[in-house]
Parts: C-alpha cells; structure tokens; sequence
C-alpha cells in the first residue's frame, strides 16, 4: 500500500495537534471491519468473524490483524456486557499511523428487530467491485441505501447487482422462501459471504431442510410471499414486507430461524 506523507502540521477542531503521520484508515476508507453478537457476556462465533477479518485485511493489502490480539479484544469487551441482553460488538482495522496496524474494538447494547421490513433499492451493487465481498470501512454505498430505505418507513434496503440479479441488503444477506425451498443468492452475486448465511447454509442443510445458492432475478422480490435476511445482529428473521407489501414467515424459515437460535445457545463458536 502506498505510504502516506508525513505532515508538516496537523490541525483537527481548532487545535493544532503533536505531529504524526495520518491513518489511511481515517483518510480513504482503507480499513476492514466486523460486527460480532454478545449474549449474556459472551461473542458469538468469534473465530469465524476474525477469519473474515484477516482474509478482508489481505484483499485489502493491510496488514493481517493478529487473533491474539482480536481475541485480547473481544475478552477486554465481553465482561462489559454482563446484564446486557444483546450487545453489538464492533472491531476495525486499518494500517494506523505506523503502517503495522491499528484495532479499534468497541461494545453497545442493541434491540433486536422481531421482523423486518424492506425496501427494494435505487442503488445498485457492483459484483466486479475490487472489494466485493470485503466487509470494508468504506461503507458510504451501504449507508445511503439504508438512509433511503429508512426516511421510506423501512429498516433495510434490498439491493440487485448490476446485472439485475438480486444480491443482498444493505446489512445483511436475503433468503427468498418459494417451491418448498430456500435459496439465497451466490457470493458470485456480489453479496458479503456472511457468517451468519454461511452458518445458515450449513446448520440447515445439517438439519435435513432444503437450503441452497441459486442465481435469482432481482424481480423476484416483487412476488415472492416469503422471504427473510440474516445478519450477526438480526439472526435469521422473516421479511414483514417488501415495499409496503405484506409477506408472510414461511414454514421453511420458521425452522431456519429455530435451528439457528438453537444451535446458537449451544455453541458460541462453531
């Protein structure tokens, strides 16, 4: 990555600061992040979250964050979080002033949503994106497509691909419900490989329901009757509507949903 100039001076809300050279983390959005659930003190599937940490890091050219020092992280934050129901815990990475790496960890109760309701997007995702699939600090796209869907009444954006395919939602990854099978779009879609989809994917399919990838049109959107979108925050949890039309949870997606928070409880890191 290409260094940063050290600076001359450095002047942040009226006051000039003791010289260092900028994060480029700060600067231009080089950065990689992960969000983590915490129930009752503990994070959920942390290796898999510092897996994607690292493998994002490297897509991105940054240094590889260490796991003893993610997990000294995690373990600083997690007895914070006694009492709390539902915490969210945030880790983000970027090369930092010294070039060798910076984590930032953070912790905040949460409430979760019962069901969600979405919007379909005016934005579009690019699949050929250098950081498709990176769950980058530059996070602007995201945001505004959220912003949108929310001045809509809605609490998340569904977003197509520039083929027209659907993709995913501005934070998490979608699963439509229809012909007695769940399916949700490939990574080859542009989507973020979640932990939670993937996890999703394997807990079903171990458990005998029929769950897979397919290619999908955007359009589908549009007439499905049930659909749901996962997330490390959300769990697996039904569509309540699609642009102010109501959906049902399907039957498929209530055992998802179930398997999932039973599986969960009992292992914090699969």
């Amino acid at each position: 990555m290409t260094a940063v100039s050290s600076p001359i001076a450095v002047w942040r809300d009226g006051e000039l600061l003791p010289l260092r050279s900028p994060d480029p983390g700060l600067l231009s959005g080089m950065g990689v992040f992960e969000t983590l659930l915490v129930t009752g003190g503990a994070a959920f599937a942390p290796t898999r979250h510092l897996r994607r940490l690292q493998e994002g890091a490297a897509r991105m050219h940054l240094p590889i964050p260490g796991s003893q020092l993610v997990r000294a992280a995690i373990g600083a934050l997690e007895p914070r979080c006694r009492g709390v129901q539902f915490a969210r815990l945030r880790l983000t990475w970027t090369p930092g002033s010294s070039g060798e790496g910076s984590l930032l960890a953070a912790v905040a109760p949460f409430t979760p949503l019962a069901r969600v309701r979405a919007v379909l997007s005016p934005y579009r995702r690019n699949e050929y994106s250098a950081i498709t699939g990176v769950k980058s600090t530059s996070y602007a796209e995201n945001l505004l497509a959220l912003h949108h869907a929310q001045r809509l009444g809605a609490d998340e954006a569904i977003l197509a691909n520039s083929r027209g395919e659907l993709c995913e939602g501005a934070t998490s990854n979608v699963l439509i419900e229809r012909d007695g099978e769940l399916l949700t779009p490939p990574l080859s879609s542009g989507c973020l490989p979640g932990v939670t989809r993937a996890l999703a994917l394997e807990w079903g399919s171990e458990a005998g329901l029929p769950i897979r990838e397919a290619d999908l049109p955007i359009s589908v959107m549009k007439s499905t009757e049930q659909a749901a979108v996962t997330s490390a925050l959300k769990g697996v949890v039904g569509l309540a509507a699609v642009d102010g039309r109501p959906l049902e949870i399907g039957p498929l997606t209530r055992e998802l949903a179930a398997e999932f928070c039973r599986r969960r409880a009992r292992t914090l890191d699969p």
